[in-house]
């Protein structure tokens, strides 16, 4: 089932975790309200390409952080989003196996409770990155936590479909929580232990 399971949770989750990004960038107006579009983009273009002439990250200590990602001809960026796209479904592909290895380990329980546990770490993870960006480049609050949400979010989505693509592919006499086929709980395992 591992191998199976693997190959398998990894396009799902990817698949989960693209529909929520497509749904939160394009549908919702979350992303819409933590950037705001440079007016005059051609002087402005022209004045960063001056002080910054590679493609990076460059900072100034009076509160400047720039991302410069140039095309060689300065074309529009946004025109190569099915590039992007793709780019980014592999990334979710490699976010997708590391979900579905740690669901491998979360198997017990129910689904949503193992989805609460992968937007648990989702959280962690969000916060030590975003909320950093914050403290050391400026990063706006709005910024933080319509990211932190969206990797939350994202994640508890993917714990959905992971855990029940678990239980359903579960390996014939052995269920999910360690129980052999055929043999009753001597408990209900998502009950507490009677004393």
């Amino acid at each position: 089932m591992n191998a199976r399971y693997m190959l398998t949770g990894a396009v799902a989750a990817a698949v989960a975790l693209f529909v929520w990004q497509s749904v939160s960038h394009m549908a919702l107006p979350l992303h819409d309200t933590t950037m705001t579009m440079i007016t005059n983009d051609t002087a402005y273009v022209e004045a960063v390409r001056a002080a910054a002439p590679t493609n990076g990250i460059y900072f100034a200590p009076r509160g400047v952080l720039t991302i410069v990602n140039f095309a060689p001809d300065l074309s529009d960026q946004t025109q190569a989003i099915g590039t992007r796209l793709g780019m980014q479904f592999a990334v979710n592909l490699g976010v997708g196996l590391l979900l579905a290895l740690a669901m491998l380990r979360l198997a017990a329980g129910s689904v949503l409770s193992r989805a609460g546990t992968l937007a648990l770490l989702a959280l962690a993870g969000a916060l030590l990155t975003r909320a950093s960006d914050g403290v050391w480049f400026g990063f706006t609050t709005r910024f933080v936590m319509v990211n932190t949400l969206d990797l939350v979010v994202g994640w508890f989505l993917a714990g959905v479909v992971l855990a029940l693509l678990h239980d359903r592919m579960a390996v014939p006499g052995m269920r999910s929580d360690g129980v052999k086929g055929g043999e009753l709980p001597s408990r209900d395992p998502l009950q507490p232990a009677r004393r």
